[in-house]
């Protein structure tokens, strides 16, 4: 009898995972991004989760020591917004902060307040994150590195 229960239990719950919604069954997504230079030396890594409460950020370089990096933003393939996610001495909250080494180290959340201010909605940027048309980029006078979001979870 025990042995019937667990069937039993296993069809239903595969029946209500079936007829869910992928986003409804997908709690977290996870997206990584090499961060390259024009010559396609590796200069760092972003990372980016998804979840139902929002989205959360990690960018770290490796290659750019000596505190190279003035600016970190999120942006589309074709550059219509931006994100601002640090800025030194710039309009954003978080100046860009370095640990021991010399190298950048971010984290944070990209909160409603930074789509608003980009003119960008949730829809666009998580429909540009999905594509794999959504970029971080490294920058400080001129561009350092960028590198395109692809989901790795």
């Amino acid at each position: 009898m025990e042995r019937l229960k667990r069937s039993s239990l296993f069809w239903a719950l595969l029946f209500v995972t079936v007829i869910l919604p992928v986003g409804l069954r997908a709690t977290k997504q996870m997206y990584h991004a090499n961060i390259m230079d024009d010559r396609n030396s590796g200069k760092g890594a972003a990372v980016l989760v998804a979840l139902p409460s929002g989205y959360t950020y990690n960018v770290r370089t490796y290659a750019l020591p000596d505190f190279e990096v003035g600016q970190v933003w999120l942006a589309p393939r074709d550059e219509s917004w931006m994100i601002p996610l640090c800025t030194n001495g710039g309009p954003t909250v978080d100046d860009c902060a370095y640990d021991g080494t010399g190298n950048l180290d971010i984290e944070g959340a990209v909160t409603p307040m930074m789509l608003m201010m980009a003119g960008v909605t949730g829809r666009q940027f998580n429909d540009a994150l999905r594509a794999g048309d959504l970029k971080a980029v490294v920058a400080n006078a001129t561009v350092l590195g960028s590198g395109f979001f692809v989901r790795i979870l």
